[in-house]
Formats: C-alpha cells, sequence, structure tokens
C-alpha cells in the first residue's frame, strides 16, 4: 500500500470476463477508488502493491482486500458474506457488490435515500444484475432446478465478445478492448440503477397503498386496484403479502391502461408466466360483442388467450371482469 499517491485496482491479465470488469468498474464509483488505475497482470509480486485485488491471486480475504473466487473451497454466496437470502456462488463482481454495493448505491445515486431504499437497491440490483454475472462466471444454468436467477442482460455475452480471439483482435489490442468493456459496464450499471430508483423504488409504495386498501375494491379482497398506468405491480406484491402475512393472495389486479380504457391483469404464480388464476377462462381469446355476450360484462372489450390479461372501457367493466373470474375460480374448486 501507498501513502499519498494513486490507488492501483489489480486484475489477472489475458482473457477478461464480465465479473472482474463489472469489479473493476463498481470499485471506481467509490470515492476512494474513483482515480484508481487498474492494473492487469498475474505476476505475484505486481498484485502484491496492489491497494485492491479481484479474479486473481486465489484469495479471499476482506481484511487484505483481496477478493477472488477460484481457489479450492470457495462456496461464498450473497448469503453467507450477508445474511440475504441469496445461493447463487459469487464470482469476483459478486465479492465486490456484497463487501461495498451499499457504499457504491449511496455514492452513484444523486438524491437522498433511507437505509431501506438502500437496501433495497442493493437487492434489486444484485436481482437484475449481478447474480447473472456471477451465475454464469461460475457455470450455473439458469433452469437448474428448482429456478436459479433470471436473465435480465446478457452482458457476460458482451463482454465475451469484446475479446481478443486472433481474428477480431490481437493481443495488442486487449487494453483497448477492455477499457471498452469497462464503458459497457458503465451504460449497463446505470441503465438498471435509473430503472430501479425512478420507476420500480416509487411503485412500491403504489403498490403498498393498493394493498392496504384490497378490500375497499371487492369485499373478497382478492382484487386490487392501482390507479396510475405504467407502475411496476408485479416486482413488489409478492414480497409486500409475505410481509403483510396475506393469505388470501390477490388475483387481480385494475388498473387504467393510457388511453380511457381499463385493464384486469392476472397475478403470476411466480416470476414465469403460470397464473394463480386466468381471467375469464371460459372466455379466452373472446373479444368485443362476442365477449360480452359471453361474460356479461357490456363494455368488456378482450381476453387474452392465455388468460393473463383483459380490457374494458371503463373501470368498473374491468372490475367486473376480475369478479366474474374469481367466481368462476370459485365454481371450478367447488366441482373438484
Amino acid at each position: 500500500m501507498r501513502e499519498g499517491t494513486q490507488k492501483v485496482i489489480g486484475t489477472h491479465s489475458g482473457k477478461f470476463h464480465a465479473d472482474e470488469v463489472l469489479g473493476c468498474f463498481l470499485l471506481k464509483q467509490m470515492p476512494d477508488y474513483s482515480s484508481a488505475v487498474i492494473k492487469r497482470t498475474r505476476n505475484p509480486d505486481e498484485l502484491n502493491q496492489c491497494d485492491i485485488v479481484i479474479d486473481v491471486g486465489g484469495v479471499y480475504d476482506h481484511s487484505k482486500k483481496r477478493y477472488d473466487h477460484h481457489q479450492k473451497g470457495f462456496d461464498e454466496t450473497l448469503k453467507s458474506v450477508t445474511g440475504i437470502e441469496e445461493d447463487i456462488k459469487l464470482s469476483s463482481a459478486g465479492l465486490v457488490w456484497a463487501h461495498y454495493g451499499k457504499e457504491i448505491v449511496k455514492a452513484t445515486v444523486e438524491q437522498d435515500l433511507s437505509e431501506k431504499d438502500i437496501h433495497d437497491i442493493f437487492c434489486r440490483m444484485y436481482e437484475m444484475f449481478i447474480k447473472e454475472v456471477d451465475a454464469k462466471d461460475n457455470g450455473i444454468e439458469a433452469a437448474d432446478p428448482p429456478y436459479r436467477y433470471r436473465t435480465w442482460t446478457d452482458f457476460s455475452g458482451r463482454v465475451s465478445r469484446l475479446n481478443a480471439n486472433g481474428l477480431r483482435f490481437d493481443s495488442a489490442d486487449e487494453e483497448t478492448q477492455f477499457k471498452k468493456a469497462m464503458e459497457l459496464a458503465k451504460e449497463e450499471y446505470f441503465g438498471i440503477l435509473n430503472e430501479i430508483v425512478s420507476y420500480w423504488l416509487p411503485s412500491r409504495e403504489i403498490v403498498n397503498e393498493a394493498l392496504n386498501n384490497r378490500f375497499d375494491v371487492d369485499a373478497s379482497g382478492r382484487i386490487m386496484k392501482i390507479e396510475k398506468c405504467g407502475v411496476s405491480w408485479p416486482a413488489h406484491l409478492k414480497t409486500l403479502e409475505e410481509e403483510k402475512k396475506i393469505k388470501n393472495l390477490i388475483l387481480f389486479v385494475v388498473f387504467p391502461d393510457g388511453n380511457s380504457g381499463w385493464r384486469v391483469q392476472a397475478v403470476p404464480k411466480e416470476s414465469g408466466f403460470a397464473l394463480r388464476q386466468p381471467v375469464l377462462p371460459t372466455c379466452l381469446a373472446l373479444r368485443d360483442a362476442e365477449l360480452a355476450a359471453a361474460c356479461g360484462v357490456h363494455d368488456a372489450i378482450f381476453v387474452h388467450a392465455n388468460g393473463f390479461i383483459g380490457g374494458a372501457r371503463s373501470y368498473e367493466g374491468a372490475l367486473e371482469m376480475a369478479r366474474k373470474s374469481i367466481v368462476d375460480a370459485e365454481m371450478k374448486i367447488s366441482d373438484s
């Protein structure tokens, strides 16, 4: 370590991967490392002169600022490091995020945040970005049962395509290509961060209020009304239901479509396509007059072919479609 000199982030030379590219970018978002230079080498003596080392050296030791994950016996996850329930093995990017992510959030969000906001952004960024990098670098399949992670971005693949391979780029271009990969990490990180801060985070309070008011919408408590178009409700509903220990889970969400009409959307079981209950299952793929005659809602417009969403010209019509869908579900249970 050097006093009063520019800090150095160490990582390996040769072919680069998404995890150390992202890890280096993340470190440089912190005030202590914002002007740091990146030293790409595999020489142990040179690495020992660095202030922090990631993805090389065969050591994970937070007290020594060493964050490799390739050594035998390494099996750290976000849960083992932070206590947060995530079981994907960490890469160097995940290690940097686990130890410095909240500091990075504070440094990269230009607004005042509560500790809860910081924690939630930290978790959401891991879910949407870091986890995929961790998983792919460690050879973990997304579809390896049980469902492990969701692919939000093919950042790892795009970084890989920037590497020299003897045909597109030679070894002399390696540092230039690494810098391009760092710019890619910057674009990806801030794009996702902006979505989280400007869209996902504000949606939480809207969904929370709608969930609290669900019995004002329908006596069953299984229909939720959201007053605004474009709210990110699926991302929050399951978490809020668990926090509030709600047993009669929401089946349908009614919201404006942005064109003077209303939508009724079925709540997914998880993050995939399976639904807790489809919209009007006896009327799938019907439209307009045919649909209105079949379901008895005079201003009904459509029901999607798989029942995940339907629409009406009025709020009352969309609400009635949701209510009739609940009746259909109850009749199916009683007949079984």
